[in-house]
This record gives structure tokens, sequence and C-alpha cells, in this order.
């Protein structure tokens, strides 16, 4: 779920996440997605993903999450050369598909209470680019963010009804979107 927030991304971008293509830095990790996604066609530049690390609430820092995944899932990924990020629970533990993670994200909100016969998977990347709005972030900021070439994209598809006070965190997209 703080992958999906944090990076206002599909579950088909979630899955191309590939540790051959992860670079840390002292405060973020940046993955390349060197797969064509849907906003991503033959030929552009790879689109780049960047979590930022979350000082302020450590529970919410995905920089922290996606260090300490890589940990736990270490054997798994030695005996089955696996180097997509997201890998099943379940053995043998391979690589995840884009519906595996939509299940995981629905699975997750129900269990938050949010009425998934209303609300998908997908509309993890309305939640969190709306709370980014409503907190005062750019729309261009937030077209960058989720990959949208025209604003009414978000506007039309996207935005909602957020309460929320405004305040810009200053780290941009993410540290706005999981500000309280």
């Amino acid at each position: 779920m703080l992958l999906a927030l944090a990076s206002a991304g599909r579950s088909s971008e979630l899955r191309a996440l590939d540790l051959r293509f992860m670079t840390m830095t002292d405060s973020s990790i940046i993955f390349e997605l060197g797969r064509l996604t849907k906003s991503r066609k033959k030929g552009q530049k790879p689109i780049k993903l960047i979590f930022n690390s979350f000082q302020s609430d450590p529970l919410l820092c995905v920089v922290s999450a996606i260090t300490s995944y890589v940990d736990r899932t270490k054997r798994w990924r030695s005996v089955l050369a696996q180097t997509q990020l997201l890998l099943s629970f379940v053995e043998p533990h391979k690589e995840v598909v884009p519906c595996t993670i939509a299940g995981w994200l629905v699975g997750l909100m129900s269990e938050a209470g949010v009425n998934t016969s209303e609300f998908s998977a997908h509309s993890t990347r309305g939640a969190s680019t709306s709370k980014a709005k409503a907190k005062g972030l750019s729309c261009q900021e937030i077209m960058n963010k989720a990959k949208w070439k025209k604003e009414s994209t978000f506007k039309r598809h996207y935005l909602r009804d957020v309460t929320a006070e405004a305040t810009v965190g200053q780290d941009g997209f993410q540290e706005t979107v999981f500000q309280t």
C-alpha cells in the first residue's frame, strides 16, 4: 500500500519494480522501470519511480519498508534468482503479476474499512493525488508524479473531494500525501 500511495503508480508499474534497476541514496530509493507501461511507449525514456525517506513517521517510510522487505526476502531471491521487488508470499515465492498486487491492495483497503465494491486498487492513485492537491501541491507536480500529460485527466478521472489542511511537504508529493 505504501508503494502505491507514495508513487501514485498503477499495479503494472509496481510489478515492474526490479532490484537490478534500483539505486539507493542516503534519503531515497530510485527505480528505473525497464518494462513498457501504459504511460511509457517504445522509444521513450524509462520511467523513474522515486521513493523518499519519511523521517517524521518511520512507519510510513517507504525507503525503510523496501529495505526491510528486500532483506526479509533475500533467502527466496537467492534460491530462485528473482530480481522483481514484489514476490508472492506463497511458495515458490515467484514474481507477482499486476492482478496479484491489485488483490493485495483491495485486501488492505477492505481491512481498513474501505468499501471495495465502490473503490478498487486503482483508487489508490486518486486517493494519493487528491490528498496531495488538497494539501496544496501543484497540479504540475501531481501530474509529473502520476505520469499524466493533461491536467484534465487528473481532474476528470482522479480528483476527489478530500478534507485536508493545506501544508505542502518539503520533499513534495510523498511527504505531502503521508502527512496527517
